[in-house]
């Protein structure tokens, strides 16, 4: 299976070198991977770079800035992927784990359905939050999307690990995928991410995520159903 990471980015072109380099140097396969970009049209920095990388598993969407929905941005990413998994991938994410893919792939590979929420260590958060999560393309055929398309900052993944958890496919493996965030002291509080806090405050996104438990748990129930009928096919 290939392997897409989904990456929006705004004004970090040394991010995006740095994370996809890290990608490529830690991999078993790198025809196993691909990185899309979602990149603004006022973004000329971040157009440079990835023309300056550009290759045969690199893609990039360019549309007007969605400064209302981040989500967005992803879903435009996977809606031109090639992979069949999916990273809800970062462009301050680094890869530290040797033959990262194989160990995701494999642990895809334990379920016939392939729905799971597969994810490791980020460095950052040390509990059960998949803050970078990888899904497979049956998710997202079964749900509609890859992520709600809903939030200008913040909340995907709590969405995605809820789902998981609830389905009782949330899995963590051992693998080291780095999240340099400034609030642990890896990263710089720059003008990327302290518009995305100031996003999150002017649209309440937690408010926002509570207020759309019913969609979850409708999630819940298409993923549980496929999971069942996916099983009985097998058992025929």
């Amino acid at each position: 299976m290939k392997i897409s990471l989904l990456c929006p980015t705004r004004k970090r072109a040394h991010f995006m070198k740095d994370m996809w380099k890290s990608a490529l140097e830690t991999c078993s396969n790198s025809n196993n991977i691909e990185v899309v970009f979602a990149i603004d049209q006022d973004d000329s920095e971040s157009i440079e770079a990835y023309f300056g990388m550009s290759s045969d598993n690199t893609k990039a969407v360019l549309s007007p800035r969605l400064d209302g929905n981040l989500s967005e941005m992803w879903n435009r990413c996977q809606r031109i992927a090639t992979g069949e998994i999916f990273l809800h991938c970062g462009d301050d994410l680094r890869f530290r784990t040797q033959d990262w893919d194989t160990k995701v792939i494999e642990e895809f590979n334990k379920y016939d359905d392939k729905i799971a929420l597969v994810y490791g260590d980020d460095g950052v958060r040390k509990d059960d939050l998949a803050t970078h999560g990888f899904i497979h393309k049956n998710w997202v055929d079964v749900v509609g999307y890859f992520l709600p398309p809903y939030f200008s900052s913040d909340m995907n993944d709590y969405w995605l690990t809820t789902v998981a958890r609830n389905i009782d496919r949330l899995i963590k493996i051992d693998i080291y995928t780095e999240h340099l965030h400034p609030a642990v002291g890896k990263g710089e509080m720059d003008i990327t991410h302290k518009e995305r806090i100031a996003r999150g405050s002017r649209d309440n996104v937690r408010e926002l995520y509570h207020s759309k438990e019913q969609e979850r748990e409708e999630d819940c129930k298409k993923l549980k159903k496929y999971i069942k009928e996916t099983q009985e096919d097998n058992n025929e």
